[in-house]
């Protein structure tokens, strides 16, 4: 994997709110689980998505079992969302004991493509608007995982700082420096 850095998926976050005297219902449990994980995800504290806090469907099993690296992030190829700002709404919505989330998003950019090379490499598109992410949470004795996730929101400053790493480290790759340069301009 020439041209890559593996960020490590050793980062398990918990239900923030096991720690608090006060119990909190479900919906509480769940909009506080996603609130940590966003907030992670935004200050470009990757990785926050993991066999500790994904929960493993089926499906989600047999592509790791084709493609060991299905739950690593690699900031240069994989699908992702720069935003601004963002704000957990207050109603959660439950179906069938999954918890759903949603997200509110000041997004900058997104990406296009697949992978970093091929005839449709990814890259950073400007896209200038208001989203909404749905976040599904299941909880299982206690413990909160994610549901499908939908793509990483990463802040303008944070992918920047990643970026810039990723240069220092392998300062030959172009692909690193036009995504930097990109930012630069949002």
């Amino acid at each position: 994997m020439k041209g890559h850095q593996l960020i490590p998926t050793i980062l398990v976050v918990q239900c923030l709110v096991a720690q608090l005297a006060i119990p909190l219902s479900n919906s509480e449990r769940a909009s506080a689980f996603v609130q940590g994980i966003i907030q992670k995800e935004f200050e470009g504290k990757i990785p926050t998505r993991n066999q500790g806090n994904i929960y493993m469907t089926n499906a989600l099993k047999r592509k790791i079992r084709k493609e060991p690296l299905a739950l690593c992030f690699f900031p240069d190829a994989d699908p992702l969302f720069v935003v601004d700002s963002y704000k957990v709404l207050p109603t959660v919505t439950s179906s069938k004991g999954i918890f759903s989330v949603a997200v509110d998003y000041s997004q900058l950019a997104r990406t296009e493509g697949k992978g970093n090379y091929g005839t449709n490499p990814r890259k950073l598109m400007k896209d200038v608007r208001p989203i909404q992410l749905v976040y599904r949470v299941r909880i299982l004795g206690g413990h909160c995982s994610l549901v499908e996730p939908p793509p990483p929101c990463l802040s303008k400053s944070a992918l920047i700082a990643i970026y810039t790493e990723l240069i220092s480290a392998n300062p030959t790759t172009k692909a690193f420096q036009i995504d930097l340069d990109f930012l630069h301009t949002l």
